[in-house]
C-alpha cells in the first residue's frame, strides 16, 4: 500500500476501498479544508513496515478519500521526520532513512475540527478530544469494578477455530491488548470462543470468553 505523508492532516486515514479486516466502529467525525464532511466508516489497526527495522501499529480511519494517508498523529507518536530536501522519512529513535518520492496531488487536508466552528481555534489546541486515541494509550479510572463469585470456577475446553475464524479472533485479541483493554491472564475461568458473521461479511466477536 502507498501512503502520502502528510504532517497537515490530524488524522491517519486509509480509503474504503481497502480490502481489509473489519473495521471497528468509530465516532471521529472528519472534515475537509473546506469545512465540508468526509465521510468515515470506522476504524482498522494495522501493522506498517517503513523499512526502519520497527513495525508501526496504528489505528487507521477508513474514510472517503482517494489516497492513503499518514497524518501528524502518526508521526508525532512515532518521532518521524519528513525530509522533504533529501526526500526521505527520518526515524528520530533509531536515526535511520527510509526514502520517499515527492510528488504533487490534489489532496484535501483531513481534520477532526471542523475549521468554521466558533471553538475551532481551541480545539485546535487540543486534539486529544477530537482525535482517536493511539495504541497502548489508557485512561486512569478510579473506580475499581469486581465480581464476588460462588463456588468453584467454570472451565469449559477450547473448541477449535476454522484458520479464518483463527485468524480474525488473533487480530481481535491483538488489537484489545494494544489498546490496553485486556491482559493475558492465568484464571481458572475459561469458557469457548465463538465468533459469527455478519451479513456483510465480516466476523466480530459474538461472544468474547477469554480467562477472567
Amino acid at each position: 500500500m502507498k501512503f502520502l505523508i502528510d504532517s497537515g492532516a490530524d488524522v491517519s486515514v486509509i480509503p474504503k476501498s481497502t480490502k481489509l479486516a473489519h473495521a471497528h466502529p468509530s465516532s471521529t467525525l472528519l472534515f475537509a479544508a473546506n469545512g465540508s464532511t468526509v465521510s468515515s466508516y470506522g476504524e482498522v489497526m494495522l501493522k506498517l513496515n517503513l523499512n526502519l527495522r520497527r513495525e508501526f501499529l496504528w489505528n487507521f480511519i477508513v474514510a472517503d478519500v482517494s489516497q492513503a494517508i499518514l497524518g501528524a498523529d502518526f508521526l508525532g507518536y512515532y518521532g518521524l521526520i519528513v525530509d522533504l530536501q533529501g526526500q526521505r522519512l527520518v526515524d528520530r529513535t533509531t536515526s535511520l532513512k527510509s526514502p520517499c518520492i515527492v510528488t504533487q496531488g490534489q489532496f484535501s487536508k483531513i481534520s477532526t475540527i471542523n475549521a468554521s466552528q466558533k471553538f475551532s481555534g481551541i480545539l485546535k489546541e487540543f486534539l486529544e478530544l477530537t482525535c482517536p486515541p493511539a495504541p497502548g494509550s489508557r485512561t486512569d479510572a478510579s473506580i475499581v469494578h469486581q465480581i464476588t463469585t460462588i463456588g468453584q470456577p467454570v472451565s469449559a475446553r477450547p473448541r477449535r477455530l476454522s484458520p479464518e475464524k483463527l485468524a480474525a479472533a488473533r487480530a481481535e485479541f491483538e488489537l484489545l491488548i494494544n489498546l490496553g483493554i485486556c491482559r493475558p491472564s492465568k484464571s481458572s475461568w475459561a469458557s469457548p470462543l465463538h465468533l459469527v458473521r455478519k451479513a456483510d461479511g465480516p466476523l466480530p466477536f459474538c461472544k468474547i470468553s477469554q480467562r477472567f
